[in-house]
């Protein structure tokens, strides 16, 4: 049962990383090029087998028992077509030279908190085997009806059943099931399994970006920060959708980056639309993570290079968005309906009186301040020491970096202005819907915000050369 649940990560893994390599420009087996190959890998792999699935459901009637010979294949072919691709050629990209050397007690470091995380999320994952609450009640429990239901498996989103995320996208569930028609059997080894292969997603995704963008000392920081944020362990081994969701934000917006900072490639902006609409496939948020990607590109690529130059992204990024979209969209208003109540439970006298009333902002700015205080449950509090690193290593003031910082960046506040928008906007008690979302939320933004701050940041190496200057 272990061996079939390795090969059902091992069969997404290659899976992801054949498309990652077919799609993305390549510079040569360096360890940063393919742990950035791989850390792509496992969230699209994950994500495109969940699709998969769900069609394979639905044309076969919700057996699903096939599924895996299907995938096994697929992956054969891309393989064989990523190997006969750069059989003929190898194309090279200029990319920021990291620097020769990084302090060996960063290694060190980072190898502790390393090993440190991984046992604290096995000992969390044995207290709580079936993951928190929404873990049991909605992922898994969806994940359930997929592979238990045979012709019926799509009642677990009839609006008969419990539960009020009936039409939040499947793709944890995917993964989920996936893997147990690998197994043949349920187990709780898979959930686990698919949220630590996530946490180890976004972990590669921001050292290799950083490890390419910046150096190495500076994704191994990155890398230490995001290890000891002890939320960040929790929430993994809590089996929740966010931390997927976390890596697709991630993946989407370093993509951006790597095409702004390293090399002018379309392929790039095809992976980017990928991850961001796989974002859109695991939970509504992505939806708005889509809609605020290609309106940040529209400001930042239109006043720094004109608007033809965005213009002439735009068709890539659709290209790779616009499929993982589609089933979105079919999910939702063709087998679900649009059900969520802050959509169709609101009339226009609540919107406006809810966004009139100023006792909700002061109630949201009091939580928010509260959870950015002791965000990542540090214990000391965390954005003073990152401010006070910001402060002491200076700003990056390289040209080339602009255009990344400045997609990353205001990406993260209309997410975060979004997210604002929908307390005010909810119909649920306001206190109770912060106290149970509001961390999982920042959460999602995390692992992109240490990615942004370490691209203005610059490198240790940077400032102790300007000192002595």
């Amino acid at each position: 049962m272990i061996l079939h649940l390795v090969a059902a990560l091992l069969a997404s893994l290659v899976f992801g990383s054949a498309i990652v390599w077919l799609l993305c420009p390549r510079t040569g087996m360096r360890v940063a090029d393919v742990l950035l190959v791989l850390s792509l890998g496992i969230g699209s792999g994950l994500g495109i087998s969940s699709i998969l699935l769900f069609l394979w459901l639905a044309a076969a009637k919700g057996n699903g028992s096939r599924e895996p010979l299907a995938v096994i294949v697929l992956a054969i072919l891309l393989v064989g077509a990523a190997v006969a691709r750069g059989r003929l050629g190898r194309r090279s990209v200029a990319r920021a030279a990291a620097p020769p050397h990084s302090m060996r007690w960063l290694t060190v470091a980072f190898l502790l908190a390393a090993l440190a995380a991984l046992v604290v999320f096995v000992l969390l994952s044995l207290c709580s085997p079936h993951g928190g609450w929404d873990a049991w009640s909605d992922w898994n429990r969806h994940a359930r009806f997929m592979f238990r239901g045979g012709a019926h498996w799509k009642d677990v989103f009839s609006p008969m059943e419990a539960g009020w995320t009936l039409d939040y996208p499947i793709l944890t569930p995917g993964a989920i099931a996936h893997c147990w028609f690998f197994a043949g059997k349920e187990t709780l080894l898979a959930p686990a399994a698919v949220a630590f292969m996530f946490a180890l997603s976004i972990l590669g995704l921001l050292m290799s970006s950083l490890f390419v963008l910046r150096g190495r000392s500076q994704g191994l920081i990155a890398g230490i920060i995001l290890l000891c944020s002890p939320q960040f362990i929790a929430q993994a081994s809590s089996q929740y959708a966010d931390i997927p969701l976390a890596s697709f934000y991630l993946g989407a917006i370093l993509l951006l980056c790597l095409h702004d900072a390293v090399g002018n490639h379309p392929g790039w902006l095809v992976m980017a639309g990928v991850m961001a609409g796989l974002a859109a496939w695991t939970k509504n948020e992505g939806l708005q993570f889509a809609l605020v990607l290609v309106v940040v590109r529209c400001l930042v690529v239109s006043a720094s290079r004109g608007v033809k130059a965005w213009v002439h992204e735009l068709p890539p990024f659709a290209v790779g968005l616009l499929p993982p979209i589609a089933f979105v969209l079919y999910f939702k208003f063709r087998m679900v309906g649009a059900t969520n109540e802050l959509v169709t439970g609101q009339t226009a006298h609540t919107i406006l009186r809810n966004l009139l009333t100023a006792g909700r902002y002061v109630t949201i700015a009091k939580w928010l301040a509260s959870e950015v205080r002791g965000f990542g449950g540090w214990v000391v509090m965390l954005t003073p020491l990152l401010l006070m690193y910001l402060l002491l290593a200076g700003i990056n003031q390289e040209r080339k970096d602009r255009l990344a910082i400045c997609t990353g960046s205001i990406a993260l506040m209309l997410m975060g202005c979004g997210y604002i928008l929908v307390y005010l906007l909810t119909p649920f008690d306001l206190v109770w819907h912060l106290s149970t979302s509001l961390d999982r939320l920042l959460m999602q933004l995390w692992p992109s915000a240490l990615f942004t701050f370490f691209l203005l940041a610059r490198t240790p190496e940077e400032a102790f050369r300007q000192g002595r200057e």
